[in-house]
């Protein structure tokens, strides 16, 4: 009976020492770089690591600017996150589309549509959808979430379609992509 008990504690604490592999740290760098995307526009890239060099999460951002404000943004990100006791994580991909006074962001600029549409994606196959559409608003985010996916396979990729239309403007429908650094 006791090497049972002995056993089952030395069990449980080996499952903890395990599991806390799988937490995620707070951010410890970032990089960041640009490049042209597939549908031919300017993005900012940034991957985010833990304090272990793992990267956590990607962002790709492109932005329209006009001569005056609104300025445009087109975001999509990819993240997991990973739930206990089962070592399983939640994928999740956020389309983002914000209209602002200036591209420091600090103030949002509401114009008469604006919305986001985006698909989380693994090897061709949809995983989770997600939309969010808002009239006489700044700000339009979806975040599509696919919960206890057993990792891996493959590469996992975050498509978000966004809307921008405001009287006196051209309305601007691009496209942003994320795909994850894990695989």
């Amino acid at each position: 009976m006791k090497f049972k008990s002995k056993l089952t504690a030395s069990l449980v604490a080996l499952g903890v020492l395990a599991s806390s592999s799988f937490l995620t740290d707070v951010s410890a760098a970032e990089t960041t770089s640009t490049y042209y995307d597939r549908f031919g526009d300017s993005v900012v890239e940034t991957t985010t690591y833990d304090s272990s060099g793992n990267p956590i999460s990607v962002s790709v951002e492109k932005w329209k600017v006009t001569a005056k404000a609104p300025y445009w943004s087109a975001k999509s990100d990819i993240s997991r996150s990973y739930e206990f006791p089962n070592v399983t994580v939640t994928l999740n991909g956020t389309g983002t589309s914000g209209s602002y006074t200036s591209k420091s962001k600090s103030k949002y600029y509401s114009i008469d549509k604006i919305g986001v549409s985006t698909t989380l994606t693994s090897g061709g196959t949809v995983m989770a959808t997600k939309s969010k559409t808002n009239e006489d608003s700044g700000y339009a985010a979806a975040t599509a979430r696919k919960s206890n996916v057993l990792l891996p396979p493959g590469k996992y990729k975050d498509t978000s379609s966004h809307t921008f239309e405001h009287a006196g403007y051209n309305s601007w429908y691009p496209n942003t992509e994320a795909t994850d650094k894990w695989s």
